[in-house]
């Protein structure tokens, strides 16, 4: 993704409520590093990693700290410090790595660990030999691009991935963005265009107050934009 850091600077410093708003985010941070709503949250953290990337804003020691104790040794990352690792916190414990700049360890260790998930369909489950969930296998996959990992039997998983798709499975704006994006790094993304965007339009039909929602709106705009089809609502 384009940050255009020099650009927001130049934004924040037109617009002195900006940066005010900025300043109050930053304050909010906890004592270990982390970002909270009411607890301390990796979710709501990986959001103010990214604002802060993108606007040019280093982070602090006690960030690359909090961040660094949430690895569970070899097989990923954990929600909090000392707690054990799933697909999803793994996956967030990566973007946070990725967007700090941080190269974790045992990175060879824990791209086998993921490799062992994936089944002979090409799906991941959040267990090993457990059934193949899209869950399971969004969370494997982003893991492996945020962390520069090879996907494998890439074949397998986009056959996994379309006929979920297809299927009538339910999957929200998020399971989207991730499933666009996993597509288009295994570049088989051109002959599924039309089904995603045929699932995406249908999702916002409902979604109450969608114009509302910032978060959903994204994951709109960027999927449509990743598809080159029409961002018009």
């Amino acid at each position: 993704m384009d940050w255009n850091i020099k650009k927001n600077k130049e934004i924040i410093e037109k617009y002195p409520q900006i940066k005010k708003t900025i300043n109050y985010l930053l304050n909010k941070q906890l004592s270990d590093g982390s970002y909270p709503t009411l607890n301390p949250d990796p979710v709501n953290s990986i959001y103010f990693l990214g604002i802060a990337k993108e606007l040019g804003i280093e982070p602090s020691d006690n960030t690359i700290r909090w961040v660094k104790s949430l690895q569970t040794g070899k097989r990923g990352f954990g929600e909090t410090t000392g707690e054990n690792s799933w697909d999803y916190t793994t996956y967030w414990g990566s973007k946070m790595h990725n967007y700090l700049g941080i190269r974790p360890q045992f990175l060879n260790e824990i791209s086998e660990y993921i490799y062992s998930h994936q089944n002979d369909d090409g799906g991941f489950s959040d267990v090993v030999k457990g059934d193949s969930s899209i869950n399971a296998t969004i969370n494997w996959c982003s893991t492996l691009i945020e962390l520069g990992l090879e996907i494998k039997n890439k074949d397998k998983l986009e056959k996994y991935i379309k006929n979920v798709l297809k299927s009538n499975v339910y999957l929200s704006l998020d399971q989207l963005y991730h499933i666009t994006e996993i597509l288009k790094e295994i570049n088989c993304l051109d002959d599924v265009k039309k089904v995603i965007s045929r699932r995406v339009k249908d999702n916002i039909k409902g979604i109450p107050n969608f114009m509302l929602d910032v978060q959903s709106k994204f994951y709109y705009f960027y999927i449509m934009k990743t598809l080159g089809g029409e961002r018009n609502l």
